[in-house]
């Protein structure tokens, strides 16, 4: 599925990894060219900390700065 997702990825696009310490995800995105932002926390009922990883392109809209930030009403 990696290389799915990598071949449909726009350029402005992410890829969203949940759980992302497993599977896989680390070597199987190694050599596609993407950037990767990690975030850990835990989960209900779990012990150990999981991850869900945001790979992109360096086009990708998530490091734009004509996207304000929205901050709760």
């Amino acid at each position: 599925m990696i290389d799915i997702a990598c071949e449909r990825l726009a350029p402005d696009g992410i890829i969203i990894c949940d759980n992302s310490e497993g599977y896989g995800f680390y070597e199987g995105f190694k050599d596609k060219g993407l950037d990767r932002v990690d975030f850990f926390g835990n989960a209900p009922g779990v012990v150990l900390p999981h991850c869900t990883s945001i790979y992109f392109k360096s086009t990708s809209f998530v490091f734009s700065p004509s996207i304000p930030i929205d901050l709760p009403k």
